[in-house]
């Protein structure tokens, strides 16, 4: 990286309710439309994009079109200019061969959750030692904590609990889940209303209706890889005075970007991870046969992998038809990948794993993937509840000592292992 002149931090969430993004939209978003012909004919020399977010803009990064993004991504524009980019790791996969460095951004080491634990408790240790101890024991919910917001949301969620002595949560699913409940808590409160929720589905009636509402935008904008919502498609589902009812549950926040026929008002999620478990549970409450739809035409697309997951650990994939579809839609090659791994593991469903793995006729392929520590958890969990019918494992991608541990421990639990690559 070169002397750099200029640097534009574009939040590309904020692009989506703007015409598609392209050198004279971002310059017009930090009012410098000035430059564009000096940053046209010297080729983006000295200056820099820091494009955020590529996986939460709904036009994403295509291999076949022809959008400002890809060209100046793939350097047919721009070629001199310098790209950084943030994304979660499925929306850039194209993109690993094309860029110079590639690096991931782990948040919070170990000691720095264990010390953030030890903060969250400075009266008592004891508590913070039972948290320690209940993470390590669940070592998916623990790798969450990476990410500062998730180990807040969880420490939160876990004093709550043991508060109500309700039961503590096993998966994400279960984290998202509380939080949720959590948040439309808080929303009563500050109504001075009383409300028991034992679970979603019992809210009181108004309540209900919009949270429905929000859930299904939550599908729709995942469908579109969206995060935010226009007024417009608000008003196309319920009342204008239902607006406000709606942005004041806690779950949206009300946006604002400029147009060129004025102010364009829309809602925002929050958290894309919260938006998507909330898609995921607007699909649970679909018919059965609407739900066998969803799952042949959207929740199987590359994009809604975190939607998928969500779902089935919602849905714990009870229903044979459903899952059925999904080992259909995600199994390529007629070998286990790690999307549906992560599918089973969600769910906590033991006999889904052995029926995923003889339906591949027990191999399980992974290649050129980035693991994480929730991976190889995910991996030795689903191995070792199907371990006769695993038959063949091939994980050709950098391995971790820390990762092999983990499934190396599985793997002794194991028979019938015939090959390991």
């Amino acid at each position: 990286m070169g002397f750099i002149e200029y640097l534009f931090l574009i939040p590309l969430r904020h692009f989506n309710t703007k015409l598609p993004i392209g050198l004279s939209t971002i310059l017009e978003h930090f009012k410098m439309s000035d430059l564009e012909d000096s940053i046209v004919d010297n080729r983006g020399k000295s200056v820099c994009f820091v494009l955020d977010g590529l996986d939460e803009y709904r036009d994403g990064y295509t291999t076949n079109g022809n959008s400002w993004l890809e060209e100046v991504l793939r350097g047919d524009v721009l070629t001199y200019s310098t790209i950084v980019i943030t994304s979660r790791p499925n929306a850039s996969i194209e993109l690993r061969k094309i860029v110079h460095t590639r690096g991931e951004v782990l948040g919070f080491l170990k000691d720095q959750i264990d010390e953030y634990i030890i903060r969250s408790y400075p009266q008592s240790s004891s508590k913070a030692e039972q948290l320690k101890t209940y993470l390590c024991s669940h070592p998916n919910l623990k790798h969450m904590c990476y990410v500062p917001f998730n180990l807040v949301m969880i420490i939160f969620i876990y004093n709550k609990c043991h508060k109500r002595s309700a039961l503590l949560p096993e998966t994400e699913t279960d984290v998202y889940h509380q939080f949720t409940i959590m948040s439309l808590v808080r929303f009563f409160r500050k109504q001075s209303r009383k409300v028991n929720l034992e679970d979603l589905e019992s809210l009181p009636a108004p309540e209900l209706i919009m949270f429905k509402i929000i859930s299904k935008l939550a599908y729709i904008a995942s469908i579109h890889s969206k995060t935010s919502i226009t007024s417009e498609e608000l008003r196309s589902m319920c009342e204008e005075s239902s607006i406000t009812s709606i942005a004041n549950l806690g779950i949206l926040v009300a946006d604002e970007n400029e147009e060129e026929d004025g102010a364009s008002h829309a809602l925002s999620f929050v958290h894309l991870t919260h938006q998507e478990f909330l898609a995921a549970y607007y699909a649970s409450r679909l018919s059965s046969d609407e739900q066998l739809i969803a799952i042949g035409e959207h929740l199987a697309q590359p994009h809604m992998g975190v939607v998928l997951k969500f779902f089935s650990g919602i849905t714990k994939l009870q229903n044979p038809d459903h899952w059925n579809a999904i080992m259909d839609a995600l199994i390529g090659g007629m070998k286990v990948n790690l999307r549906a791994l992560h599918c089973v593991f969600e769910s906590q469903n033991s006999q889904r794993c052995s029926e995923l793995f003889s339906k591949a006729e027990g191999k399980l392929e992974i290649i050129n993937e980035t693991l994480t520590s929730l991976d190889y958890y995910v991996i030795g969990y689903c191995m070792e509840s199907a371990c006769d019918a695993v038959r063949e494992i091939e994980l050709d991608c950098q391995l971790t000592a820390e990762g092999l541990e983990t499934i190396t421990h599985k793997l002794t639990t194991m028979r019938n292992v015939k090959e390991l690559k």
